[in-house]
């Protein structure tokens, strides 16, 4: 009986992310942006349609000043030539029954007054529940703590209506 060993892999990045995914999941699309904070790197992925209308969100909110992605790799972000000055994966850590965890938020930039934005996309069902729950709590807090703000985009308050408006502003 042959055995067979397979060799180590030598994939670059952070173990576990794929440079073609973010988070486990394939990107639906890229959206034009402005507030990338790099002229020569304009679009922001996405990979729900949750995400997109948070993003379009984002993008003509008078009170955001930048955003990125918190949940790519590095590797991810220089493939796709995708501007991260607050670094990327950003991680956010929290504890759930009594064990250490780490978040990766959807979105993170800066508002206008300088503090940081934490912004999470997700149906409003699944963010009511504990895990959600506890890692929406370590977010708050971290946003607080340097003076910004933690939004979390439901299918609940990004309404299509909203979003055909402001896709129709974009283009």
């Amino acid at each position: 009986m042959d055995t067979q060993v397979t060799p180590p892999s030598v994939r670059r990045g952070t173990p576990g992310l794929d440079i073609f995914k973010i988070a486990g999941q394939s990107i639906s699309g890229f959206l034009p942006s402005f507030k990338t904070g790099n002229e020569r790197q304009m679009r922001q992925p996405f990979t729900t349609q949750l995400e997109e209308r948070l993003a379009i969100y984002l993008e003509y909110h008078p009170h955001v000043r930048t955003y990125q992605r918190g949940d790519a790799s590095e590797t991810f972000a220089q493939a796709r030539h995708l501007h991260t000055p607050l670094g990327t994966p950003y991680r956010i850590s929290y504890l759930y029954d009594g064990n250490s965890h780490e978040y990766l938020p959807d979105f993170v930039g800066t508002l206008c007054d300088g503090g940081l934005l934490i912004a999470e996309a997700g149906r409003e069902s699944e963010k009511r529940k504990g895990q959600a729950l506890a890692k929406a709590e370590a977010a708050g807090r971290l946003a607080q703590l340097k003076g910004g703000a933690y939004w979390i985009g439901t299918d609940q308050n990004l309404s299509l209506r909203r979003h055909y408006n402001l896709l129709y502003l974009h283009a």
